[in-house]
C-alpha cells in the first residue's frame, strides 16, 4: 500500500527566501515613516504627578510621556498601508476622522503600542493601538500594528 504521506522538511533557507519576498512587497509598495518610540526612562519631565503617578497630556516637555524629550525618532522606516476608508463621524464633540488600518513593516526597531509613526508622505501622524509579531514556526516575519490617526488637536502632532 503506497504511502500518500509526504514530509517537507522546512529549512532556514524557506524563511530566508520567504522574509526576501515580505521585504521585496515592503520595498515596492512600503511608504517611508518615522517611527517615534515613546521614552520609558530617562529623565523625570517637572509635569510628572508622583501620586497619581501620570504626566500632563498636554505638556509640551514630555508630550504627555513624563519623560523629557517624550520620544526617541528613528528615521526612514517602510511601513505597508492597506487601503482603508476614511469615515467622518459627527460625534457630541464635533466631527471625528476614524480610520483604523493594519500595518505592517520588518525592523529591527523595538515597536510597542503608544509609540507612533509618522507616514512622510503626507504628513500624516498614527499611533499604535495594537502591535504583534508575525511568527511562523516560531520565526519572525513581521511585525504588524494596529494604528489610529492622530487628531488634528492632539500633543503629539507638536513632536519634532
Amino acid at each position: 500500500m503506497p504511502n500518500d504521506l509526504v514530509i517537507v522538511e522546512v529549512t532556514d533557507d524557506h524563511l530566508d527566501i520567504m522574509k526576501s519576498k515580505n521585504m521585496k512587497m515592503l520595498e515596492e509598495d512600503g511608504t517611508l515613516c518615522n517611527l517615534y518610540q515613546r521614552k520609558t526612562s530617562g529623565t523625570r519631565c517637572s509635569c510628572w504627578d508622583e501620586r497619581r503617578q501620570q504626566a500632563d497630556r498636554s505638556c509640551i516637555t514630555c508630550y504627555g510621556t513624563g519623560w523629557v524629550g517624550g520620544y526617541d525618532k528613528v528615521e526612514d522606516i517602510l511601513f505597508r498601508f492597506p487601503m482603508t476608508v476614511r469615515e467622518i463621524i459627527w460625534t457630541e464633540h464635533g466631527l471625528n476622522l476614524e480610520q483604523i488600518p493594519r500595518v505592517w513593516t520588518i525592523t529591527d526597531e523595538t515597536i510597542k503600542i503608544r509609540d507612533f509613526i509618522h507616514r512622510q508622505s503626507d504628513e500624516e501622524r498614527f499611533v499604535l493601538t495594537s502591535v504583534e509579531e508575525a511568527l511562523w514556526r516560531n520565526k519572525l516575519m513581521h511585525i504588524q500594528a494596529e494604528v489610529k490617526i492622530v487628531d488634528l488637536n492632539d500633543i503629539l502632532k507638536q513632536v519634532p
